[in-house]
């Protein structure tokens, strides 16, 4: 009797966790597997739509209904949008509604179409007022009457850009300016994120931060919401891994949820894929993320799925997966047990770089310099310490150099000129083993002068720059903001010591001079 009253204690809570069902296997009569498509469910009409993406076809421009009444697919053979995949896509009334897109011959778009489930047919929208670049890999979707798009890239550009393109009187407005890479005030340019639309807020998460003339981690794990209203970004907490195509959809009128998206990549040291039964879900109540468990029919491991929101639950079909069934997830994450923590650990090359330049440029070689300075009195330690400290700061920071390149490449951005410039400039020390003799007398040669000065100077310089470069760099590696005071801290903490140090020695040196004269 105890064993019933505790199964009908439970059950309800079971049966109201997130759950995956299995509502169409793929057949010869659905779409055929890929990736990177767009969906979007029709409330009015109980239909899905589906159009385009990229499987073993090459690019697709293909448009399917799905009627989740009769579960099944139909091919809608009409002319439409040009072959194209990872666009902007949503839903308005009857309206499937696209823009953006990577087409063949890699030809990037910025034109809008829209699809009417009552007649079946595609027409293109005409802007009255100049569209924004062409670009793929954005986030967006539909609120009220308009489109919005945000962030993407083309053949040699990331954007951050965020604007939307009014369905009803025609025309693109800018709410939020292209920026640069280090403010800490909105998600830094960018492609391959996922991001939904969920009432007044757009979400992003993730994507690649590296090329087209900008750096940063390439998968991220920041995420962050644009509230419509007040054109304002802000940046979500942390929780899920970081991930490339992965793809987000409203479950509920306050949660939005996270799933797929490809984990791995060259900057990758330290990390593992999440869990197959996981979805991550943000809570706009609580203000939260959540790894949460799922149970079942769960779909395998994908990249680049397609997510659409119904009313109460998420379609998803595609991604990196040999089948082609569509899978429908509901239920309430509160009811699902915890996955695992928020934040597992994760490692990449860029942190490594980090630590490197910081132990090289922004310690050992700021050491030796100090000490080559204020020590001079302590002869011949301090230019045994110095050079060994030079020599140990400049190889470590040859290793940041060298991980610098292997994450980020050779784009040229910002912070790798500088980077590149204070490294080329740093390379002057070994200068010192052809550098002129000291002469036996009291004079000092010309020559020397010169390569004292120019070693100097030089240096100076590296060092300040190289400082300057390591706070740029926490900006662009998206660096917690514990991290960022932490630096500053340090960076006051070294100026202050050598404005110290230079006004102690020069007043040492005065005294000295004053003394002399006296004596004198």
């Amino acid at each position: 009797m105890k064993s019933i009253f505790i199964l009908i204690y439970i059950f309800p809570f079971v049966q109201n966790q997130l759950i995956w069902q299995l509502v169409h296997k793929g057949d010869g009569n659905s779409p055929s597997p890929r990736r990177d498509c767009g969906i979007g469910f029709i409330q009015s009409l109980k239909k899905i739509v589906l159009f385009g993406g990229r499987g073993g076809d090459g690019i697709l421009g293909d448009t399917w209904i799905y009627h989740t009444t009769s579960k099944t697919w139909r091919e809608i053979k009409t002319s439409g949008p040009s072959r194209r995949f990872s666009f902007v896509s949503g839903v308005f009334g009857q309206l499937y509604c696209l823009t953006t897109g990577e087409g063949t011959s890699k030809v990037v778009f910025n034109d809008v179409w829209c699809f009417d489930l009552s007649t079946e047919i595609w027409t293109k929208q005409t802007p009255i007022n100049e569209p924004p670049s062409g670009r793929y890999g954005s986030v967006g979707g539909i609120s009220n009457n308009q489109l919005y798009l945000s962030h993407g890239f083309d053949k040699g550009r990331r954007f951050a850009d965020t604007l939307y393109f009014d369905l009803i009187s025609n025309q693109w407005v800018k709410l939020h300016k292209d920026g640069h890479s280090y403010s800490p005030n909105y998600p830094h340019a960018r492609c391959l994120s996922g991001g939904c639309i969920l009432e007044s807020q757009l979400f992003i998460y993730g994507g690649c931060l590296k090329g087209g003339g900008a750096g940063g981690p390439c998968p991220a794990g920041d995420s962050w919401t644009f509230n419509i209203n007040d054109r304002e970004w802000t940046k979500l907490p942390g929780c899920a891994s970081p991930r490339t195509y992965p793809a987000m959809a409203p479950l509920s009128s306050e949660t939005v949820i996270l799933f797929g998206g490809d984990e791995s990549s060259n900057q990758v040291l330290i990390g593992s894929d999440s869990p197959t039964d996981q979805v991550a879900v943000y809570d706009v109540g609580r203000k939260e993320w959540n790894l949460r468990k799922v149970v079942g029919s769960i779909p395998d491991r994908r990249i680049g799925p397609a997510l659409t929101h119904s009313g109460n639950g998420v379609y998803m079909f595609g991604g990196s997966s040999s089948n082609n069934n569509l899978y429908f997830l509901s239920g309430n994450y509160i009811s699902s047990p915890i996955s695992e923590s928020c934040n597992q650990p994760f490692f990449n090359l860029i942190a490594l770089h980090g630590i490197f330049m910081f132990i090289g440029w922004g310690v050992c070689l700021q050491a030796g310099a100090f000490i080559a300075r204020y020590f001079r009195h302590k002869d011949p330690l301090w230019f045994k310490i110095h050079r060994i400290l030079q020599i140990v700061g400049l190889l470590t920071a040859t290793a940041g150099f060298i991980c610098g390149i292997l994450s980020a490449g050779l784009h040229a951005f910002p912070h790798g000129i500088i980077g590149f410039l204070v490294h080329l400039i740093g390379l002057q020390q070994f200068t010192a083993f052809c550098r002129p003799h000291k002469s036996v007398d009291s004079k000092t040669p010309k020559k020397r002068v010169i390569w004292e000065n120019f070693h100097r100077w030089l240096g100076r310089v590296c060092l300040l720059f190289a400082l300057i470069n390591c706070a740029l760099g926490l900006f662009l590696a998206l660096a917690a903001k514990g991290l960022y005071i932490a630096f500053l801290f340090y960076f006051a903490t070294v100026i202050t010591a050598y404005v110290i140090a230079e006004v102690r020695l020069r007043w040492t040196n005065k005294s000295q001079v004053t003394n002399s004269n006296k004596e004198q």
